[in-house]
């Protein structure tokens, strides 16, 4: 049953893209194992199905990122986007403009700046220079989506400083309330169980730009625009909220000297007039 299961996933019939069998699979196979844990089965039929090489291939063909298969942003596409998103038909902002402002300057997820509150405005000296910051954090209203929590971080290492270009700056100024815990962009609240912060406004992106692929196209652009400019992996990790692949990591503490003129070359390579 399971090895038919499988195949039905893999077939057009389901209708599901292959990134999206491959979480099923995750997730079937977390569930099973949960269950023989607490000795509710014997086995978990998903763990040892025999390989099924071609939809295995297709599967790394499909999530492999090449010239012309991508999600990365041009100047020339973030603009036209940050238009749509500036004035519409009457001439008014987006009332999510904010939100769209910061993850495209920052990369960050999308439900990890939609979640923000006004207190996570923060500011940060070091080296004797102040920043201007966001901190991304659990709080009540999210928490971490692989420890049970509802959803809005991905895991631990999601939870970071990031620091703001200065073309963000009256962003900054304007959200920024230190004693005041109450989220910055409440119209982002999901409505459900299954929601998730920022998706009224990915909705409102789809439905204004049909050719926006998504707003998760701002961290694929952002780390592309900076491995590509020489700027250390470990710094776009920092930033990104990435784990590292060696133990070092594990001793690096984040450096936002660094994440700052990183995110500054993000802020000019985009060219986004400076928020008014």
């Amino acid at each position: 049953m399971a090895k038919t299961y499988r195949n039905w996933l893999f077939s057009n019939e389901s209708g599901l893209s292959l990134s999206s069998v491959a979480k099923e699979f995750k997730y079937l196979n977390s569930v099973f194992n949960a269950g023989v844990r607490q000795k509710l089965l014997e086995e978990n039929p998903f763990q040892n199905l025999p390989k099924d090489r071609r939809s295995v291939m297709a599967q790394k063909l499909d999530s492999r990122k090449t010239v012309d298969s991508n999600k990365v942003l041009t100047p020339e596409q973030a603009i036209a986007i940050y238009d749509h998103m500036n004035s519409d038909k009457r001439g008014n902002r987006d009332s999510g403009f904010d939100l769209f402002y910061l993850q495209a300057m920052t990369g960050t997820r999308i439900q990890e700046v939609a979640g923000l509150r006004k207190c996570d405005f923060t500011e940060r000296r070091f080296g004797g220079k102040t920043y201007k910051c966001i901190e991304i954090k659990r709080w009540h209203g999210r928490g971490i989506a692989v420890m049970g929590e509802r959803g809005g971080l991905k895991n631990p290492q999601s939870e970071r400083i990031v620091p703001l270009p200065s073309c963000a700056e009256r962003i900054w100024q304007k959200h920024s309330d230190p004693s005041n815990k109450a989220p910055a962009f409440p119209s982002e609240k999901p409505k459900t169980e299954k929601a998730h912060w920022g998706d009224n406004l990915a909705r409102r992106m789809r439905d204004k730009i049909p050719t926006f692929r998504g707003t998760h196209a701002w961290r694929e652009t952002l780390i592309n625009n900076l491995l590509n400019n020489s700027v250390p992996v470990r710094i776009v990790e920092m930033i990104t909220g990435k784990t590292g692949n060696t133990p070092l990591s594990q001793y690096t503490s984040d450096d936002l000297p660094s994440m700052a003129n990183a995110i500054s070359l993000h802020a000019k390579h985009l060219n986004f007039p400076r928020y008014k």
